[in-house]
């Protein structure tokens, strides 16, 4: 049982350097783009638009079109298998001012601030103000980069600092249009893109195997403890 717990505890340390060492790696990331670009500009001057989701809390159907809040971005996918929904009617009003689309970027502004995801399916949704939505001028940013930027301990620091409040923490538009944000050439976006995407790729193959030996062990332990008890160990 004892060995157990020690696999358990080397796997969880595994995970946990290995995530470690992918931010470190975004923050060097974000350094160099800086270099690169000579630089950083505001947000706000590499969007079309930066606005959030609806301040009223909609009317709730069984089924419908997705209402999306910062629980549904942030395990690093967009997820609809927990999600509320709104109607049709509903989203079409809402779509009016907020209309998330493929390669926009969302950020999460309450609660759990300042993690970014970019949009990656074709699915429409709504938003609730939880979230914030970056139309990127798509000539100046690739979604992805920016997801990785906006997640690099530079801008989470950022974030953080700009966080207002105790029980309800609140990140306000106007800070997230002043994020100081590299915009190296496309070129350069996309090689530093395919990097991060490698190096996340081994860390979520890690996480799977961890995950995987997670419950092996959980498995095993039982048996273990039954015949440690019967004193056949």
């Amino acid at each position: 049982a004892a060995k157990i717990e020690e696999a358990r505890g080397l796997r969880r340390l595994a995970v946990e350097e290995a995530e470690a060492l992918a931010g470190a790696m975004r923050a060097r990331v974000y350094d160099e783009a800086v270099n690169i670009a000579g630089g950083v500009e505001r947000l706000d001057d590499l969007c079309h638009r930066i606005t959030d989701g609806t301040h009223v809390t909609p009317t709730y159907v069984s089924e419908g079109i997705p209402f999306l809040s910062v629980k549904d971005i942030t395990s690093g996918k967009i997820r609809f298998d927990d999600t509320r929904f709104i109607t049709p009617e509903e989203h079409a009003e809402l779509t009016k001012r907020c209309k998330p689309e493929r390669d926009d970027v969302l950020l999460t502004k309450v609660g759990t601030t300042g993690f970014a995801k970019a949009i990656d399916v074709d699915r429409e949704f709504s938003i609730f103000v939880s979230l914030a939505l970056l139309k990127i001028d798509k000539t100046r940013l690739n979604p992805k980069f920016t997801e990785y930027m906006l997640n690099s301990p530079k801008l989470r620091e950022h974030s953080d600092s700009g966080t207002r409040g105790v029980g309800n923490q609140n990140l306000v538009l106007k800070f997230i249009r002043d994020f100081p944000m590299p915009a190296p050439s496309l070129e350069e976006q996309r090689r530093m893109v395919a990097y991060l995407d490698g190096l996340q790729a081994k860390v979520d193959a890690l996480k799977q195997l961890q995950s995987q030996t997670q419950m092996e062990l959980d498995a095993l332990l039982p048996s273990v403890l039954d015949k440690a008890f019967k004193g056949e160990l």
